[in-house]
């Protein structure tokens, strides 16, 4: 992304009008199926944010040249298969969340270090894989208004970074597809692995 760009650093500041500038890359009429995720990132050699959007459909990002301010600079696309997991598959992976229980019909937010790992290890039981070894590498308080005059919402989340085994490779790659967690419209739930 242009870190020079007014937009860029306004949309950094509140996630929620990034997830709004994403989607206007998509149609209208997406079904709930075709989640949109996102992770907004610090490229480690150059410290540019970086953005990485997963989504079923393709994206069209010409509005952004047309915009003429270009937030994002000359954006790739890359098509992406699936591989067939299996059973005992294992991985690397990366997981910025938002880790939350309920608490009298209220989602609140989990803020202590071990019970966050309780919830990553929870969360990978529903969604089809064991957390062999993991580490938080970031935590980040995210401040967010859906819009102008709203009130502000503060969410905790971190970052796991580890090593995941797969149990049951539907459950898994759904959890792929769809994200883990809530606050996906503010960049958490976007799973990605990596070969070992």
């Amino acid at each position: 992304m242009n870190p020079s760009s007014y937009r860029v650093q306004k949309e950094i500041g509140n996630p929620y009008q990034l997830h709004r500038t994403i989607m206007r890359a998509f149609p209208d009429d997406l079904k709930p199926e075709e989640r949109v995720l996102f992770r907004l990132y610090s490229d480690k050699r150059t410290a540019l944010p970086v953005l990485m959007v997963q989504s079923h459909a393709d994206p069209r990002w010409d509005f952004i040249h047309e915009r003429g301010d270009y937030t994002l600079k000359d954006p790739q696309v890359k098509e992406f298969c699936y591989p067939p997991f299996s059973i005992g598959n294992s991985y690397w992976f990366r997981l910025f969340a938002n880790p939350t229980k309920r608490t009298n019909n209220k989602r609140v937010g989990i803020y202590n270090e071990e019970s966050q790992f309780k919830w990553l290890k929870r969360k990978g039981n529903l969604c089809g894989f064991n957390v062999i070894h993991a580490v938080i590498t970031r935590k980040q308080e995210i401040k967010a208004r859906t819009e102008k005059g709203a009130p502000t919402m503060t969410f905790q989340a971190v970052q796991f970074e580890g090593v995941l085994q797969v149990n049951d490779p539907d459950k898994f790659t759904k959890a792929l597809k769809k994200g883990i967690g809530s606050a996906k419209a503010f960049g958490c739930g976007f799973l990605t692995i990596a070969k070992l």
